[in-house]
Order: C-alpha cells, then sequence, then structure tokens
C-alpha cells in the first residue's frame, strides 16, 4: 500500500499535532540539525508536525542529503517508523548569505517563519578563539540580521546555561549580567550571542540555557564524546592497561583535590530536547528564557561510584585542601587522567545554582531523569560499542533515488494529480506529496495547463498533503519493473487516496 499513514501506536509521541493555523504553509529553519542536540531537534520537531529546513554542510566523507539521510535512518530503526525528511539548504552560519545558492536563498525567504538555531562550536581553549567567535557570536548575528529582514517573529536559541560566567550566587533565568568574569572563550561566546539577541529588534526571542548535556538516558546514545564523556572514555582507556589484584579490582590511584559533594548539573540530551519543543510549541512561552537543569544535581562521588561498580575498580581518594592531583609520587593513572582533563578543571569547584522559575512554570510536566547507576552504566556499554566515536561512518542507502526520479513520477502522476487536484483545488490544482522514509523528501505537484510542476517543498495547508511509504514505493517499482506510470495507477487506485493526514504539518 503506497498511501501509508503511520500508525500512532507506533509512535512514541503520538504524531501529534497540526501547527497553528499561521504556520501551516511555512517552514522552521533548524541550525545544528548534525550536531549531538540538533539530532535530537530535528527528530522531536519532525514528530511534533513541524515542517522543517534544515541549514547543514557536507562533511569530509558525506554529501548534506547523506549526512541528513543518516541520522533519520537511525531513528527510523530506534522507533520503527517511517520518518519526513526536512528540506535540505546546503549552507554554513558563518556564510554571507548562509552560504547558500541564489535559489535556496530565494527558497528560504519565501518558505521560512521561524528559526531555531542551535549550531555552535563547543571549544574552550584560547587558541580556538577565532573558530568559536566566527561561529558562535557573528553566525548568529547573520541570523538576526537574517530574521530582521524577513520580519521574522519567533527565534528559539539554544545557548548555555554557563553564559553567566563564573558566578557564586543564585544565577537567575531572566538576568545576563556584564561584568562577570568567564573561565573560557565559549562561555564568553554565548553570553555574547545572548546579548546581541535581547538588543535586536526580533519580537519574541526564546532563550535556552542548557547545562552539561550528556547522553541519552533511554539508550545511552551520544555523538559528541564531550564534557562526562571525556572522563568516562578515559577512565576505561586507562583502566584497560592496569593489571588486576588477585580479586580481580583495578587499582586507580588518584587524589583528586575536591570533596567529592560538589553539584555536577548533568541533563540528558533526550530530555532537553523534549523541554525545547514543548516550549517552542508553547507560544505564552516565548520571549522567556529558560534554564534547563536537572531536578536534582549529581555528585562526583556518585558517578565515581557507579564507574567502580562497573569497572571493578578502586583507589580515589578526595583531597579537598591540596591543590593538584597529582605529584611526583603519584600513579600513572593519575597522572594520565589530570593531563587528559584540563580543559574542564576550571568547573570542578565552580557549578552554580542555576534558578528554574521559567522552566518548572512551562514545563514542569517533564522532569528531568535523574543521572543514577543504570544511566551512567547505559552511558559507559555505548561508548564501548562504539569503540568511543572511533566506528566508522557509514555511507546511508535508499532503494528509490528520489530526487533523480521526479521527471518520470511527474509524468506517471499527469493524471493522477489531475483527479486529486480537481477534488481539493480545482482553481489552483496543486497537492503537497510527503514521501516519508529512506531517500524521502517533501515536494507541491501543481497543475499548469498541461503540465506539472514540482516545487521543492509542501506549499499546500495540511489537508492538501497525502504521504507515501518510501518503502511501499521501492517495491511498487520492483513489482512493476520500474514503470512509473504503473506505480502511479498503483497509487491512484488505492483506497487511502482520499485520506486526509492532519499529521503532516
Amino acid at each position: 500500500m503506497l498511501l501509508d499513514p503511520t500508525s500512532p501506536s507506533k509512535n512514541p509521541r503520538g504524531l501529534l499535532r497540526t501547527p497553528a493555523v499561521n504556520d501551516q504553509r511555512r517552514y522552521l529553519l533548524l541550525t545544528g540539525a548534525t550536531g549531538f542536540l540538533g539530532q535530537y531537534l530535528l527528530r522531536d520537531l519532525s514528530l511534533d508536525g513541524y515542517r522543517v529546513a534544515v541549514l547543514v554542510r557536507p562533511s569530509r566523507k558525506l554529501s548534506v542529503r547523506q549526512r541528513i539521510e543518516l541520522i533519520m535512518q537511525r531513528w527510523e530503526v530506534e522507533l520503527g517508523i517511517e520518518l519526513p525528511r526536512p528540506i535540505l539548504l546546503e549552507g554554513a552560519i558563518t556564510e554571507e548569505r548562509l552560504g547558500l545558492s541564489d535559489q535556496d536563498f530565494a527558497w528560504l525567504e519565501e518558505n521560512i517563519y521561524r528559526i531555531v538555531h542551535s549550531a555552535a562550536v563547543v571549544k574552550f581553549g584560547d587558541e580556538h578563539f577565532n573558530e568559536v567567535w566566527r561561529t558562535n557570536v557573528e553566525g548568529t548575528q547573520r541570523l538576526i540580521e537574517l530574521s530582521q529582514s524577513l520580519n521574522i517573529e519567533d527565534f528559539f536559541y539554544v545557548s548555555t546555561a554557563y553564559s553567566c560566567g563564573v558566578q557564586e550566587s543564585i544565577v537567575y533565568e531572566h538576568e545576563l549580567g556584564g561584568n562577570q568574569l568567564f573561565r573560557n572563550v565559549y562561555e564568553k561566546s554565548k553570553f555574547e550571542a545572548e546579548r546581541k539577541l535581547r538588543e535586536s529588534q526580533i519580537k519574541n526571542v526564546t532563550i535556552f540555557r542548557p547545562s552539561v548535556i550528556v547522553g541519552d538516558s533511554r539508550t545511552g546514545f551520544t555523538s559528541s564524546y564531550h564534557g562526562l564523556f571525556v572522563y568516562l572514555r578515559l577512565i576505561a582507556t586507562l583502566i584497560a592497561n592496569i593489571d588486576r589484584d588477585e580479586n580481580g579490582i583495578a587499582h586507580t590511584e588518584i587524589r583528586l583535590p575536591i570533596s567529592g559533594y560538589e553539584k555536577r548539573n548533568l541533563v540528558p540530551v533526550d530530555w532537553v530536547s523534549s523541554v525545547i519543543t514543548k516550549l517552542i510549541g508553547d507560544r505564552k512561552s516565548h520571549g522567556l528564557t529558560f534554564h534547563l537543569t536537572p531536578d536534582e544535581p549529581t555528585s562526583p562521588r556518585e558517578i565515581i561510584e557507579y564507574c567502580y561498580n562497573y569497572f571493578n575498580s578502586a583507589g580515589v581518594e578526595f583531597a579537598e585542601h591540596e591543590s593538584a592531583a597529582f605529584n611526583s609520587n603519584s600513579s600513572e593513572f593519575a597522572i594520565n587522567f589530570v593531563k587528559n582533563t584540563g580543559m574542564y578543571h576550571a568547573y570542578d569547584k565552580s557549578d552554580p545554582v542555576f534558578d528554574r522559575s521559567n522552566l518548572e512554570q512551562f514545563a514542569g510536566d517533564i522532569p528531568c531523569p535523574v543521572i543514577d547507576q543504570a544511566m551512567i552504566h547505559r552511558f559507559i556499554h555505548f561508548g564501548e560499542r562504539d569503540r568511543w566515536g572511533k566506528n566508522p561512518i557509514c555511507t546511508p542507502t535508499v532503494a528509490v533515488e528520489l530526487e533523480d526520479s521526479l521527471a518520470s513520477l511527474a509524468g506517471g502522476l499527469r493524471s493522477w494529480s489531475r483527479q486529486v487536484a480537481d477534488k481539493q483545488h480545482p482553481r489552483k490544482g496543486a497537492v503537497g506529496v510527503n514521501f516519508v522514509g529512506r531517500g524521502g523528501g517533501q515536494f507541491t505537484f501543481e497543475r499548469k495547463l498541461d503540465d506539472l510542476e514540482v516545487k521543492y517543498g509542501l506549499h499546500v495547508p495540511p489537508d492538501d498533503v497525502i504521504e507515501i511509504s518510501m518503502d511501499a514505493l521501492g517495491k511498487s517499482l520492483a513489482r512493476h519493473q520500474c514503470d512509473w506510470n504503473a506505480v502511479c495507477a498503483e497509487i491512484l487506485t488505492s483506497n487511502l487516496l482520499n485520506d486526509r493526514l492532519t499529521h503532516v504539518a
């Protein structure tokens, strides 16, 4: 069956909602979609019915299409459903006009009504200053200018809770400050980006400030071996080279210059994405700032104890009043550990207390999962299976190269589109087709006299969009030996032809 509305019972988020009327014919622009948090935002926004366009650069090994396809296919395996594909815009926030071609920039100007800005460079050292500033500050400024020129009223920015810099008192959501010290260039860049957004002419600037983002609370997944995962990876690597005693225990002898009771504000990536997606959909929350921090912080002692139990290890001592974690008598483990975690030493004793008033008011019904032993073990287990980020990147495969087949598809759809369009828009003669699953895409087929014009994206209301499974399309092509006329005839005779899939937004 080619027309295949996804069953809500198979969708963990419910396949969901139709956005408000003024959202229906426009797209949301998501930056940073290939980043750790961005992958989750792409999933959750798609599941919540938004029409999403992504600004993406090719990597050294994969094209823009392949990078997004790889992400979407991973989500489909995990969720057990076929997902819509976003509109792909090849470019970068660091370039003039976002590095877009004239055609893509024109498409953006015509279709984008809000921006979710998640792209960032997360590097701390002064040697990375130019790279960090160019992306996090100048890139944000370009998006501000774009928003103002297009009269975009809603701008959602993913900042960091640590844009506050070094603070000893409670950090409030409405505050930004201005005279604080910063631990590194990353904190300073996010502060400066927030400042520019607050001073802009954009009507609603909503700022999300997550604290330290860790892996997926349910699966342990990460694509970013920073933060907590630096420590987990380092421990796993160093322990592998330590001889165990007669009881099988690996002794990781190190004295840490902390009490072990310091608070660590760790938040799972899936929770951060869920909260952001909920707040994007709640117009009453727009224009506010939110600290996405945990209900209950974690302590180093807890994390170390969880690692002890996973690796069957021991040997960490807490020496709060010592200034360094190793000296001339320190173990090789201690020396290697400290040398490889230097970029985070500024956070050893200085994690602030964050006000969460706005978060609790607007997203208090989504509690942050507790970072317990089972979750830490899931993180480690995933890292080991992923060889701590060293597993090779696979090139995604598709059964049907849809964009290469559009001319053939349009030819086969001519008679079909006339019948469908006549029922929906006798004067306009347009229908949107959302091809979901591997290699899918979103297109509008508009009748122009006796021809059929194909436009990239969905340019009709949700009631005039039908959904076609790429898996079913591939099987139909195989049955009909790639005869597009026969395939389209099969679409035409489907009993689901007149179904309206209102979850496609």
